[in-house]
């Protein structure tokens, strides 16, 4: 759960934007900007966990946002 302080103190007020607990792959894709291929392998590989529930593959939402936090920040380098 996240939850979005509004700092106007006119009108302070909390959101609070539930995630859900599992996503399709479609979804996660769209949510994260991972590939559909990647989030495949990484299905595999035992990186990310995920339910099957009839034909359809739903991702652990939670487990799968823990994983990407835990990854190294990102290096940016420019060049002149």
């Amino acid at each position: 759960m996240t939850t979005i302080l509004n700092k106007n103190p006119a009108t302070a007020s909390h959101v609070v934007i539930e995630e859900p607990y599992f996503v399709t792959v479609d979804n996660w894709c769209s949510r994260t900007g991972i590939s559909k291929s990647d989030t495949y392998r990484k299905l595999g590989a035992g990186v990310l966990r995920a339910k099957k529930v009839g034909r359809r593959t739903l991702i652990d939402f939670q487990h799968g946002l823990a994983w990407l936090r835990a990854r190294p920040d990102a290096e940016i380098t420019t060049t002149k």
